[in-house]
């Protein structure tokens, strides 16, 4: 018995484990504290779209969030430049951040598939909602860093895919 609680405490906290719950907090951290609408399209096309590449179904919904610098990147709002949430149609989501000017950033998203506004966890802490990062950046042992994820953005419509990991 003892053996049997030691093995689950060890793989409780096992820096995989670790890792997905500190990701998932921030992700949950930023979703929660945001308010999220989409945005109207800009009447001088100075704009970014994310769009998700690879989402498992239609249900709830798609949340994004824009960083300028690595400041507080992903955990805090430090540097949110924007925000937006949209529905998903045929499985097809995309994020728009209008009157942007020319800089470096980079988006976090996740598909809120249940649509209550946070991240959702298996009973181990791993996320069972889809999150993901510009630039193709992963969550190894921890959110990737502002540097990973980062991309410049020089004017006009830019259209950034972005895969995310269920």
């Amino acid at each position: 018995m003892r053996q049997q609680i030691a093995r689950r405490v060890r793989v409780f906290f096992s820096p995989r484990i670790v890792a997905a719950n500190l990701l998932c907090v921030v992700i949950a951290a930023f979703s929660a504290t945001h308010a999220f609408a989409q945005q109207a399209p800009a009447v001088d096309d100075a704009r970014i779209e994310a769009a998700a590449t690879n989402l498992r179904n239609s249900n709830g919904s798609f949340a994004c969030s824009l960083y300028n610098s690595a400041k507080g990147f992903p955990k805090t709002d430090e540097s949110v430049v924007g925000n937006s949430r949209v529905k998903i149609k045929d499985r097809h989501a995309t994020c728009i951040f209008n009157n942007m000017k020319p800089g470096s950033y980079a988006v976090v998203v996740m598909h809120d598939e249940n649509d209550n506004g946070k991240m959702d966890y298996n009973f181990l802490g791993i996320p069972i909602e889809g999150y993901g990062f510009s630039n193709g950046a992963t969550a190894t042992f921890g959110p990737p860093s502002f540097d990973a994820a980062k991309f410049r953005y020089d004017g006009g419509v830019l259209k950034i895919p972005i895969p995310l990991k269920y």
